[in-house]
């Protein structure tokens, strides 16, 4: 199996960089370009496809942000994606005789999530034995989704208490708490997680601060592409590999912090600061 993290990291890492250089510019030919970059980034995780709107929701409730430019904005970044999309839109029209927006992987991921993190580790071989198989890729995964559907409705309805906590507590954490990596040299597993909550605390810090000194432009939705990165993880499947990512958006929030406060403890000015 190919994990795709490394591209996909890429790709969202330059889709915001173009996407943020957009919103401080007046050339839309930028919008464009952030949406063709975003394209190929769905085209790897159909996940990113919905970027632009969960930012664009942010842009709406944020009374600072030029909302009429913003729309146009949205608008050519949903068009560039739509093109760079559309041979595959073509591929799967010829191939399954019928629209298919994106990769038809989704079925298994929230078939899994909806297992306790416990009980799929221990039984998952047997566990994926029993998932159904249809005649090709696209019936494969619509079954697997269905069953997913009526597993989740069944567990919200025999144990309401222990379905919410899954969604709303444990995916969340189990996404976010630990790393996906390796050991780096003698550093111990232990002391690598550590290191990772201890820049989680430090992202959340800059992102409550730049909320306050801003420039939200920037900043809120960075922001909402860590909150969408959790929802989306926590309604299908939520493992340290998938927030990888996302990393990035963490280290640009870590060091906000880090930077604002060696200015407010040098008195250095801002230009000095690099910013």
């Amino acid at each position: 199996m190919i994990l795709t993290e490394g591209l996909f990291t890429f790709l969202l890492t330059l889709y915001l960089f173009t996407a943020l250089q957009a919103l401080g510019n007046k050339r839309r030919g930028l919008s464009f370009l952030s949406g063709a970059v975003l394209g190929m980034a769905s085209l790897v995780r159909p996940s990113a496809a919905l970027f632009p709107l969960a930012v664009l929701g942010y842009f709406l409730v944020d009374p600072q942000v030029p909302r009429k430019e913003i729309l146009k904005k949205t608008a050519l970044t949903l068009l560039a994606m739509a093109l760079v999309m559309s041979p595959w839109w073509v591929r799967n029209y010829r191939e399954f005789h019928r629209f298919v927006p994106f990769s038809t992987e989704s079925g298994w991921i929230f078939l899994q999530g909806t297992y306790p993190y416990q009980e799929f580790g221990k039984h998952h071989r047997e566990i994926r034995a029993s998932w159904p198989v249809g005649r090709d890729e696209l019936e494969t995964n619509e079954l697997r989704f269905a069953l997913g559907m009526k597993r989740a409705a069944a567990w919200l309805k025999n144990d309401f208490s222990s379905f919410w906590r899954h969604y709303l507590i444990e995916k969340p954490k189990h996404l976010w708490n630990y790393t996906y990596t390796g050991t780096f040299g003698r550093i111990p597993r232990e002391d690598i997680d550590k290191f990772h909550r201890w820049l989680l605390r430090l992202a959340l810090a800059g992102i409550l601060l730049s909320m306050f000194l801003g420039p939200r432009l920037y900043s809120g939705p960075l922001a909402m592409v860590l909150l969408y990165f959790t929802a989306v993880h926590a309604v299908f499947l939520a493992i340290p590999r998938f927030a990888l990512p996302a990393t990035p958006v963490i280290f640009v929030f870590a060091a906000y912090l880090a930077v604002k406060a060696i200015g407010f403890l040098t008195g250095l000015p801002k230009r000095a600061m690099g910013f």
